[in-house]
């Protein structure tokens, strides 16, 4: 995550932060998990 980004979502804190990572990271594993269910069908 850049500066840019924690700017331009206002985070303030550290657990914002934290909390923008774990969804970043809870999509891209949702996408992973979709994909390779798809490939296995």
């Amino acid at each position: 995550m850049s500066k840019e980004q924690i700017k331009e979502k206002n985070m303030k804190s550290v657990d914002d932060v934290q909390s923008a990572l774990k969804d970043s990271f809870a999509e891209t594993i949702q996408e992973m998990l979709e994909a390779e269910m798809e490939s296995s069908l």
